[in-house]
């Protein structure tokens, strides 16, 4: 209480020596009068106790008593000091308040170099999220000022997942900021709309990022106009991806390889007639006198197994401007002519051939070369058209191929290039020759000869498109003939088209096992791959199996695996039909048992079995959504693992011996 009156004491001199200058005249009196109750208040202190006067009521007067002199207060009511109740604090006020009190100290803030290189880990191991969370926590937690720089990095790691909608979410934020734009930011952009999942929005940001470069004046560079190159043609619009390079040769940007590589990536995402103009470019670059590289060569590849030729007008025409380039084939073509001989018709005289024989034997192979050296080759620098077929019959990838030479005809290509094939060329060439053990078999030989590593991934292919075709058996022997002999291990995606093989309960149960003892789990498509076997060969049991692996290891089913349901389901309703009689008694009530059995496995997943398509297609896994989530403990060290160099393997030798084939391999 003493030590309060002593501070209302002293707050009264302070006031009594600065308000004999500062109080108007017309207020002094006032002042006197309530000096003078202070000084009776002084006067009686001793005679009352400490706890019996109100000292706050007389602080509080003192107060009233300012505020009624203070010309620029309005009322008559005394200032309260107190903090009201009901006073709202913002979180986000109080951290920032703190942030300016407590400033971290020069020692503890981060420069932008330890920023980026923690950007750089993070997208090191395709932790996208955290490598984000870099710029929208750190720094803004420390009040540090981003640069372009950081954002460039970012962007640029978005870009190279397709995380689209963030990559220029960032770009407007730099912008905003005022941070200067560079050509490298373009390119990472461009880059975002090429690997953008949703191809017709990716489109539509190229076409506006286009604009702004126009708007804003910004000189492209090589790298700026490859990018949009790469953009527009993956995201369809190849027309623009065109006038893209008539834009650098008016411009006299120098057109490399390189270019004319995009302008074939362009080609191979145009399925309709992307072969047609993948021919176009390539003589083009003859005309630029510039050499096919490795990537040109299999882009060719590419071109030649996901894109079809077109109308069939179109493409005579097309090849009659190829073959201007050679006037002694300069002929004029008709639509039923025969051009060049068909994949099929090949292999048919090749398989006539050795009808009497059971084993491949070298004479056969060079019978096989000789077969293939009168085919076609638009490819060369002098095109020609060998053999004769029509054109209209041309539409599988080992047809296409064979325009180009077949596999004798763009080896020899290669070579003349200086170009030396890779695993990469060679896994390609398995997708595009004649889907048969002899054309396998005679690759196999090519990659013995050439002494060149292969890989889990040429075997894996291999297996599957065995598989594809029924050779079930064929495609078995690829793990034991030749992955095992060559000491490579298999991978989930091995297991993934080995499930194809699947017929039975036994032998799904058989490769699921194997799977456990290799640590290797279950996945959808190995699920959709199995179930597919089960639908085709109508065991209910083999069905309801695979579906409860699905339950126990809690995988959502997706758009693929109701389809392949749906589509079940109608096939049995189709069959069971009462004027159908072959189908027997006993398959009617399986299929009775089992439209309960999938009623109750629905309701365990929590599914609604009155769900329509539209309600289904809300399962479908949305593509960014990995990118919104901190990725779980452990998940490191499998990215890590994932990004370790590849075994390779050389082919030591090959046997071909009743149609199999024997590896011994080395390691490198």
């Amino acid at each position: 209480m003493l030590r309060q009156w002593n501070k209302l004491v002293k707050i009264y001199s302070f006031s009594r020596n600065h308000l004999r200058y500062a109080v108007p005249t017309g207020i002094h009196s006032n002042y006197h009068q309530f000096t003078q109750q202070t000084h009776e208040i002084n006067f009686h202190h001793a005679r009352f106790s400490s706890h019996q006067v109100n000292f706050s009521s007389e602080k509080d007067k003192f107060r009233e008593f300012i505020a009624i002199q203070d010309p620029d207060d309005f009322g008559t009511l005394s200032p309260n000091s107190s903090k009201p109740d009901d006073v709202f604090e913002d979180e986000g006020d109080i951290q920032e308040e703190q942030k300016i009190r407590n400033p971290p100290k020069k020692s503890q803030a981060l420069s932008t170099k330890q920023y980026a290189d923690m950007i750089k880990e993070h997208l090191k191991n395709n932790r996208v999220k955290e490598a984000i969370d870099v710029l929208e926590v750190n720094i803004k937690n420390d009040g540090f000022r981003p640069m372009n720089y950081i954002f460039n990095l970012l962007i640029d790691g978005c870009a190279k997942v397709g995380y689209t909608k963030k990559a220029f979410n960032l770009f407007t934020r730099m912008r905003q900021r005022g941070l200067r734009v560079t050509g490298a930011t373009y390119t990472s952009l461009f880059n975002a709309c090429a690997n953008d999942p949703y191809k017709h929005d990716g489109l539509e940001k190229a076409k506006r990022l286009r604009e702004i470069m126009l708007e804003k004046g910004f000189i492209p560079n090589i790298s700026n106009y490859h990018a949009m190159i790469k953009a527009f043609g993956r995201c369809g619009d190849i027309e623009t991806a065109f006038m893209i390079v008539d834009e650098m040769i008016e411009k006299r940007i120098v057109v490399t390889t390189e270019t004319f590589n995009f302008l074939l990536q362009a080609c191979a995402s145009n399925q309709e007639f992307g072969f047609r103009h993948a021919l176009l470019v390539w003589h083009k670059m003859y005309q630029k006198r510039l050499k096919p590289d490795i990537y040109s060569f299999n882009l060719m590849l590419r071109c030649c197994r996901d894109t079809e030729l077109g109308d069939l007008e179109t493409t005579e025409e097309v090849i009659q401007t190829i073959l201007l380039r050679n006037p002694k084939e300069h002929k004029k073509l008709i639509a039923n002519q025969k051009l060049v001989a068909t994949a099929s018709e090949a292999n048919n005289s090749i398989e006539k051939s050795n009808q009497s024989q059971e084993l491949v034997d070298e004479k056969s192979l060079e019978q096989i070369e000789n077969e293939w050296k009168l085919t076609p080759n638009l490819l060369t620098p002098k095109p020609y058209l060998g053999n004769l077929v029509q054109i209209k019959e041309v539409k599988k990838p080992e047809d296409r191929f064979l325009l180009i030479g077949g596999l004798s005809g763009f080896l020899e290509l290669m070579k003349q290039a200086d170009v030396k094939p890779t695993i990469k060329t060679y896994t390609a060439l398995l997708d595009v020759i004649p889907n048969t053990r002899v054309a396998e078999n005679r690759l196999l030989k090519i990659i013995k000869e050439s002494k060149k590593m292969v890989d889990i991934d040429f075997f894996n292919i291999l297996i599957k498109k065995r598989a594809l075709r029924q050779d079930y058996d064929s495609a078995k022997e690829v793990v034991g003939e030749m992955i095992n002999r060559a000491n490579l291990e298999p991978n989930i995606v091995t297991f993934g088209v080995l499930s194809l093989c699947c017929r039975s309960r036994e032998e799904a149960w058989e490769l699921i096992n194997e799977m456990k003892s290799r640590g290797i789990k279950m996945n959808l498509p190995i699920i959709g791959a199995m179930l597919k076997q089960a639908c085709c060969h109508k065991d209910f049991n083999y069905i309801m199996d695979i579906l409860y692996i699905m339950k126990n290891l809690n995988l959502k089913p997706n758009e693929k695996i109701f389809e392949t349901l749906d589509t079940f389901i109608i096939g049995c309703n189709f069959l069971k039909k009462k004027d159908n009689k072959n189908v027997p008694l006993n398959f009617r009530k399986n299929v009775k048992k089992f439209k309960e059995d999938l009623a109750k496995w629905k309701a365990d997943m929590g599914i609604n079995p009155n769900q329509t398509k539209e309600e289904m297609k809300i399962l479908k896994e949305k593509p960014w959504d990995q990118f919104q989530e901190i990725q779980p403990e452990g998940f490191e060290e499998t990215k890590k693992a994932r990004h370790r160099r590849k075994p390779f393997k050389h082919i030591k030798k090959i046997k071909i011996k009743n149609e199999l084939v024997s590896i011994e391999s080395k390691q490198e």
